[in-house]
């Protein structure tokens, strides 16, 4: 297997991405590229995109990438049953002081913004897969909110918005060569291939284009100052059931 060929350019293909000291590794900038083209297309530019991060105790590190591409693979079937276009992709990188010296994995999806706008959802429904798997009650997906175009903590990307270039900079951050580790033999990065069958979706009627463009976005100062950018449990820190849309726990 060759070295991964390093990209330290402020652009790929005329869009900006993130800058890491020791360049992005052009083979997932090109993955990024490839599946928002897609999901572009299939999503008649309307977009829902969510970033997640997920810790696993050491007693796993030979075990995690089977275990994390094995919850990515179920979740998008499930999405793929309800006729729910969705792509991710996900990269590993060494423990450091933020995630206790564990095995951690930063996770991007792209959903079609008409019918998915919950990223605590999407989190819900990784965590409860990925329990099963570990046989524990452990919630270890965690939402990173996007600085920009916050909508219910995942980011909503449209034509009217323009801001495609952007979300695909924020993505970008998973192609930096820094801290990516993995044991030998196994990868550090992985990504869905949708984009190989080119299945079209209908589009939205005007009045969900207007309600999906109309909506706000905005996450309020005293939010940002309560949460900070830390990955957090929100659904706990709100006591907010996405789901019902009742409380998470009955108060005492």
């Amino acid at each position: 297997m060759g070295k991964p060929r390093i990209h330290r350019e402020e652009t790929y293909n005329e869009t900006r991405i993130y800058q890491s000291p020791s360049g992005s590794r052009a083979e997932i900038l090109a993955a990024i590229h490839q599946i928002f083209d897609y999901m572009w297309s299939v999503s008649h530019g309307r977009l829902y995109v969510c970033h997640f991060t997920v810790n696993f105790p050491s007693t796993f590190t030979l075990q995690a990438n089977d275990f994390l591409t094995g919850t990515l693979q179920s979740w998008r079937r499930t999405m793929q049953n309800r006729r729910v276009p969705a792509e991710y992709l996900w990269g590993r990188e060494k423990g450091d002081f933020a995630s206790g010296g564990h095995v951690h994995f930063h996770i991007f999806v792209i959903v079609h913004g008409k019918f998915i706008q919950s990223a605590s959802g999407i989190a819900n429904h990784l965590n409860c897969l990925l329990s099963k798997r570990l046989k524990d009650d452990v919630r270890r997906v965690r939402c990173n909110p996007p600085l920009r175009d916050s909508f219910f903590w995942g980011k909503k990307v449209s034509a009217k918005l323009d801001n495609l270039a952007d979300a695909i900079e924020w993505v970008s951050y998973i192609a930096k060569v820094d801290t990516k580790e993995a044991p030998f033999g196994q990868k550090t990065f992985g990504f869905s291939k949708g984009f190989l069958q080119q299945q079209q979706i209908s589009a939205l009627t005007l009045a969900e284009e207007a309600a999906f463009d109309e909506a706000d976005l905005s996450i309020s100062d005293e939010d940002w100052a309560a949460w900070g950018y830390e990955p957090l449990n929100w659904e706990e820190a709100l006591n907010f059931n996405p789901a019902t849309g009742e409380p998470l726990h009955e108060e005492a």
